[in-house]
């Protein structure tokens, strides 16, 4: 995400509406008593909607505990499982790192230290080619309903069996990105390791960055409630009411990729927040469409497209 985009979208806000006070669901509440319709989302880290849910109860149950310094937790466990559970079996390495932390994963080239029947193994559980020992280990970037999505099944509980579906094509990448599902100011992501690394790249990766524990807690619940939304909302929640967006936007389940070319996206931005719609100030990230909200803000954006 480009921090200096972000900021810049920060300052317009405050500039037009004054300070944000209050946010739920997808809406934000400015000190002028005016509501945002919010297609941003922070990037995705409010794709569950502002307020976080039941990870907002998590958070705070850990941080009145009080252990919120820079020791271990004894969280990061539960957390890991959490993760594994939107991902394929041979995602077997989990890490929380900044954006500078990762940073020298971008590009590096790696070995199996695997004999050849061994490695073979590891490379036809994860569908990569046999044909060289050297791949490149890039993150790639995952997102709820795109990469990984859901389906669900009732059960005679009542409570519906999800399972994850990869939608991916071809061999899967060597290390997954993804960006934690909890609506808070901060570059940590998530980036789960494949057994295709090889064992000495995963012995030698960097350790997790220091995660306060009631943020671990809340990431946690957080990645547990975005299993059930993956199993709840289709793409038929999602195309109710998009069609006021399709001038501007191309929509891929539930986010929008912008038509406006890249040059005069900036203006766009602020035309839709000049009438109450924020939308993303990263051409490179799209903005996400807001399924749960009144289809009169939404229809707000049709004024842009009159002009």
């Amino acid at each position: 995400m480009n921090q200096e985009a972000v900021c810049w979208l920060k300052d317009e806000i405050k500039k037009r509406y004054g300070n944000v006070k209050r946010a739920r669901g997808i809406y934000l509440y400015t000190e002028k008593s005016v509501r945002l319709t919010d297609c941003f989302l922070d990037g995705g880290r409010a794709i569950l909607g502002h307020g976080g849910g039941k990870a907002k109860t998590a958070f705070k149950d850990c941080f009145e505990r009080g252990a919120n310094g820079f020791y271990d937790s004894g969280l990061l466990s539960a957390f890991e499982k959490a993760v594994k559970q939107l991902l394929p079996r041979n995602f077997t390495t989990i890490r929380l790192y900044t954006e500078k932390t990762a940073a020298p994963l971008e590009g590096i080239s790696f070995f199996s230290e695997s004999s050849p029947k061994k490695a073979g193994a590891a490379f036809e559980q994860t569908s990569f080619p046999l044909e060289s020992a050297r791949e490149k280990a890039e993150p790639v970037l995952w997102r709820p309903w795109l990469e990984i999505s859901g389906k669900s099944t009732e059960q005679p509980t009542g409570y519906p069996k999800i399972q994850i579906v990869h939608n991916v094509e071809g061999d899967f990448p060597a290390i997954v990105k993804i960006v934690p599902p909890f609506p808070y100011a901060t570059e940590l992501c998530v980036y789960a390791f494949s057994t295709a690394c090889g064992e000495e790249m995963l012995r030698n990766l960097p350790k997790n960055d220091i995660v306060p524990a009631p943020l671990l807690a809340a990431f946690t619940r957080g990645f547990y409630d975005l299993k059930i939304a993956l199993g709840t909302y289709t793409e038929n929640d999602f195309k109710a009411n998009s069609k006021v967006f399709e001038p501007f936007f191309i929509r891929n389940q539930c986010y929008l990729f912008p038509k406006i070319p890249e040059e005069k996206y900036k203006d766009f931005v602020l035309k839709c927040l000049d009438i109450g719609i924020v939308i993303s100030p990263d051409y490179n990230v799209p903005s996400i469409m807001p399924w749960r909200a009144n289809p009169g803000d939404l229809k707000k954006i049709s004024k842009v497209f009159g002009e």
